[in-house]
């Protein structure tokens, strides 16, 4: 055998090694969504665009008519590791939120390779600024806002709820955003394992750009508003790790209103297929929401 054809070997079997997780993960993307396209939809929602790309839109789902209506909006991002998925794939999320009274708003933005963080960033900035039109034009403008995201979408959500300086400049009431969900989300991207997608979307993790585009950094202080924080302890795609460096983090910040559960032996999707069956996951989501009545 030539040496080539030995080195070649050696490094597939050094990656299924290394990536055996994100590979067992990755697997169980098809099942997951075999249960996500057969939920029945009985959801309503209307398009807004937000820019002149395809991506750049919202689906506005209104709450269930037959429940009472919250007082809080939820904009929820989907996942999909920045580059696959959008706010219809994820429609059976929406319904279970629209069923517990909430109105949703599912946004979408460009996405990788063509699109990196600057342009998601500028995104979700966009994406606010639409919501708060949509609340004003539905009249909703009373309600309060609670972001969440899974994976990806987790990310940008927390960006989004984060970055008070950015916050400061977006045509939107700041006390509008009231609480947080975020389900195995790159919080701290430095706890990524290197990936292609990683490397596009953030740059060198020694760059200021990476930085900015971990949620962590902009995480302050005695920031008193609800978080919720769902992750498996065996995911291979987003490492756990990246949710407890974040948490321990809210800890020594004394931000004091922050509930972290663990999905014991549970991979990436694990925080998510409540979309999809009604199980325990969904069962401690609903209980966390439900302090917004």
């Amino acid at each position: 055998m030539s040496p080539f054809i030995i080195v070649l070997l050696s490094l597939l079997t050094f990656g299924v090694i290394w990536y055996r997780q994100a590979v067992f993960d990755m697997l169980h993307l098809i099942p997951f969504w075999l249960r996500m396209w057969k939920v029945k939809i009985h959801l309503v929602s209307e398009k807004y665009s937000f820019g002149k790309h395809k991506r750049q839109y919202l689906l506005y789902c209104p709450a269930d008519k037959s429940v009472k209506e919250r007082d809080y909006v939820v904009l929820y991002f989907h996942g999909g590791g920045w580059q696959f998925g959008s706010p219809d794939a994820f429609s059976p999320a929406a319904q279970v939120m629209t069923d517990w009274g909430f109105p949703v708003i599912m946004a979408s933005h460009r996405r990788l390779p063509m699109h990196r963080y600057r342009s998601m960033r500028e995104d979700i900035s966009l994406t606010l600024e639409k919501t708060w039109e949509i609340m004003q034009e539905k009249g909703l403008e009373d309600k309060k806002i609670i972001i969440g995201g899974m994976s990806s979408g987790g990310n940008l959500a927390a960006l989004l709820y984060f970055d008070k300086r950015t916050l400061a400049s977006l045509n939107i009431p700041k006390q509008k955003l009231s609480a947080i969900f975020l389900q195995s989300a790159p919080l701290d991207l430095a706890q990524m394992r290197w990936s292609p997608t990683v490397q596009i979307f953030g740059g060198r993790k020694s760059s200021a750009t990476f930085a900015s585009a971990s949620p962590i950094t902009h995480l302050q202080a005695t920031d008193s508003r609800p978080m919720y924080l769902i992750h498996g302890d065996k995911d291979g795609i987003v490492q756990y790790e990246c949710t407890t460096t974040f948490f321990e983090k809210t800890k020594s910040l004394r931000c004091p209103n922050v509930r972290f559960e663990t999905v014991k032996g549970g991979g990436h999707m694990a925080s998510s297929d409540w979309a999809a069956e009604d199980n325990e996951v969904r069962k401690k989501l609903k209980d966390w929401l439900e302090q917004f009545e």
